[in-house]
C-alpha cells in the first residue's frame, strides 16, 4: 500500500527499491512467526464431539470451553439432512451470471465450530504469552463454565501466573450452514412477541419472514397475537414479505405484547395440534424462562420442534449479550427529552428538572442518556446507592450546581431510591402478570424533599417534573438498531434452519452466536457495576459518588 500510494509521491526511486528489497528479505523471517501465532490458535486437543460441552483446543496458558446448544439429534434419528438453497446454482444466476457456483452468503462450519469468546484476554509483554487480565461482556458474577468439567471461568482483574492454565468460554457462532435438518415444505414457523414493547420488534418479524421465505423457501408463517397466552386462545395470522414490509416502519409491535399466560401444557398442545415445529419467541429474560420449558417440553415428547429465542428488553439488562435491540434507539430519544428539560431549567429562575427514565433494575438508560447528552447534573440508578443530606449528599450537589450555573438536570431511573420509601405504604403481593414487583415513584418524592432543602436554605427554586416512560420505547427503531434487527432475526432462522434449537441469537464481544437459553435466565437480569462506564458518569455530571 505504501509502495503504490505513497511510493511516487514521497519516496525516489533509488528509495523505493531499497524498501522493496528490505521487505522481500525480511518476509521469511517475519513469516516464521506468523505460522507459529496460527499454530497457537488452532491447536486442536482432539476431535470434537458436535453439540456438547467440551474444551476446542489448548492454547498454553488458556483452555476454551464450547457452551454448545441442543441439536435435533440429540434426541431424534435424522435420516436425511438436505442441502443448504444458498448453494444452488440458480440462485447465483439472478446475480452473477459470469460466476455460476457463486455462494449468496458465506457457509460457516458446523464441526468444528467457528467460535465467539465470551471471556475476552488481554495479555502484556512480561511472560512468553505475557501476565493476563481478564474482562468479560457480563456485568454480574459469571456461572460456572461446565458442570461436566468443573471449569472454572475467568473472573474479573484476575493474573494469569506463568505456567498456569485458565478456562474461558466461546458460543458457537452464528450463520447459515451447508446442510439443514428441515425440508422448507415441513416447515410450519410461529413468531411470537411477549412483554414490554421496544424499538425494532417489528423490524425482527420482518427479518425473521423475510429469511425464512426468500432464503428458505418456507411459506407457512405465522403470527401470534399477544404473546404466549395467544397460543392456545387466539388466531393466527398467516405473514408473507408484503404484509410485514410495511410494518417494519412502524414502533411498537403489529402482533401485540402481553405479560403471563404461559401455561406450558397448554402452549403445548396448541403448537402440536397447529402443527407448529419452529417457534421464534421474542422476549426478555422471563419469555426465555418460558421458552426453556418450552425446549424442554419438546425434548421430553420427543418432538421435532425447534424452540428459538431473539432477546428483548429496553433496559438493556440481559446478560452475555453485548446489547439489545432496541436500547440504542430508546437513548436516542430520552436523550431528546432531556435536551427539552435542559431548555426548561435553564429559561427558568433556579430552575430544577427532573426527567424519570425506564429502569427497573438496572439504569443502563439512565447513564447512557446522561453520557449522550452531557447535559445532566444528576444521575441516580438502583444499582449505586447515595445520601440525601450532608456534605456529600445529592442535595446538597443540586444546590451548589443550582448556585453556581442557574440550573440543574436530573435524571431518575425507575427503580432508584426505593431504599429511600420503605416507609411509604405497598401492597407486599402488588406485581404485574410477569411476576415482577410494582415500585413506589421516587420522582415525585425527590422533587417534594428538593424543595424542602431549598426552602430551609431560604433559596427559591422552580422545580419541574417530567415522566417520558413509555414514550422512549414505543418509536420506530433507528437504523443502527433496525440492522441489528435484521442480524438477528437471519441468524435465528440459519440456527433453525441447521437443527439447532433451544438457543438464543446474541451478539457477544460483536459477533453474532447461539447462546443457550438456559444461560441466559441464570444471568439476567444484569446490573451496572461500579466500572469505567459509572466513572464516566461521575465525571460528567460531577456528582458525589
Amino acid at each position: 500500500y505504501q509502495r503504490r500510494v505513497h511510493g511516487d509521491l514521497f519516496w525516489g526511486g533509488q528509495e523505493r527499491e531499497r524498501k522493496r528489497f528490505f521487505f522481500h528479505r525480511m518476509l521469511p523471517f517475519f513469516s516464521r512467526f506468523v505460522a507459529r501465532a496460527d499454530d497457537d490458535r488452532r491447536s486442536p486437543t482432539g476431535p470434537m464431539q458436535p453439540h456438547k460441552e467440551k474444551a476446542s483446543f489448548v492454547h498454553p496458558m488458556l483452555r476454551v470451553h464450547l457452551m454448545d446448544v441442543p441439536h435435533l439429534s440429540d434426541w431424534l434419528t435424522m435420516p436425511h439432512m438436505y442441502k443448504n438453497p444458498f448453494t444452488v446454482d440458480a440462485r447465483a444466476r439472478l446475480y452473477e451470471p459470469t460466476e455460476p457456483n457463486r455462494r449468496d452468503i458465506e457457509i460457516v462450519s458446523k464441526d468444528p465450530p467457528e467460535l465467539v469468546l465470551l471471556d475476552i484476554v488481554h495479555c502484556s509483554e512480561k511472560s512468553p504469552i505475557g501476565t493476563t487480565t481478564t474482562t468479560t461482556t457480563t456485568a454480574t458474577a459469571t456461572p460456572p463454565c461446565s458442570a461436566s468439567t468443573g471449569a472454572e471461568p475467568l473472573g474479573d482483574n484476575k493474573a494469569i501466573l506463568e505456567g498456569e492454565v485458565r478456562d474461558i468460554r466461546a458460543f458457537r457462532r452464528a450463520g447459515a450452514y451447508e446442510e439443514l435438518a428441515w425440508e422448507p415444505k415441513e416447515v410450519r414457523a410461529a413468531i411470537i412477541t411477549c412483554g414490554g414493547l421496544s424499538p425494532g420488534i417489528n423490524n425482527v418479524i420482518h427479518g425473521l419472514v423475510r429469511t425464512l421465505y426468500h432464503n428458505y423457501g418456507v411459506t407457512k408463517i405465522f403470527g401470534v397475537p399477544f404473546g404466549y397466552q395467544g397460543i392456545y386462545s387466539n388466531d393466527y395470522i398467516k405473514l408473507k414479505p408484503n404484509i410485514v414490509t410495511t410494518q417494519q416502519a412502524c414502533g411498537g409491535s403489529f402482533l401485540g405484547c402481553t405479560r403471563g399466560g404461559f401455561d406450558t401444557t397448554k402452549i403445548m398442545d396448541a403448537l402440536v395440534s397447529r402443527g407448529i415445529n419452529q417457534v421464534y419467541v421474542i422476549g426478555g429474560d422471563g419469555t426465555h424462562r418460558g421458552a426453556a420449558k418450552l425446549h424442554a417440553e419438546a425434548v421430553r415428547r420427543k418432538l421435532k420442534m425447534a424452540v428459538i429465542g431473539i432477546p428483548k428488553t429496553v433496559d438493556n439488562d440481559i446478560g452475555l449479550i453485548d446489547r439489545s435491540f432496541g436500547f440504542e434507539t430508546c437513548v436516542g430519544e430520552a436523550s431528546r427529552v432531556v435536551e427539552c428539560a435542559d431548555v426548561e431549567a435553564s429559561s427558568a429562575y433556579n430552575g430544577v428538572v427532573v426527567v424519570r427514565l425506564m429502569g427497573r433494575d438496572s439504569g443502563f438508560i439512565a447513564a447512557h442518556t446522561t453520557l449522550a447528552s452531557r447535559r445532566v447534573n444528576l444521575c441516580l440508578i438502583p444499582e449505586i446507592p447515595f445520601e440525601m443530606s450532608g456534605p456529600k449528599s445529592i442535595l446538597t450537589h443540586l444546590r451548589s450546581t443550582v448556585e453556581h450555573e442557574g440550573s440543574a438536570v436530573v435524571v431518575v431511573a425507575e427503580g432508584a431510591g426505593q431504599d429511600k420509601l420503605a416507609d411509604l405504604s405497598i401492597e407486599e403481593d402488588d406485581h404485574d402478570a410477569s411476576g415482577n414487583k410494582r415500585y413506589r415513584e421516587f420522582g415525585p418524592w425527590l422533587c417534594a424533599q428538593i424543595k424542602k432543602d431549598f426552602q430551609a436554605h431560604n433559596l427559591p427554586v422552580n422545580v419541574k417534573y417530567i415522566d417520558p416512560s413509555y414514550t422512549i420505547r414505543s418509536v420506530a427503531a433507528d437504523a443502527h438498531d433496525a440492522e441489528y434487527c435484521m442480524l438477528l432475526a437471519s441468524s435465528a432462522v440459519h440456527g433453525a434452519m441447521a437443527g439447532f434449537c433451544g438457543f438464543s441469537a446474541g451478539l457477544v464481544n460483536n459477533r453474532t452466536c447461539f447462546i443457550p437459553m438456559t444461560m441466559i435466565g441464570e444471568t439476567s437480569p444484569r446490573r451496572l457495576a461500579r466500572g469505567r462506564r459509572w466513572a464516566r458518569v461521575i465525571d460528567s455530571t460531577r456528582q458525589p459518588d
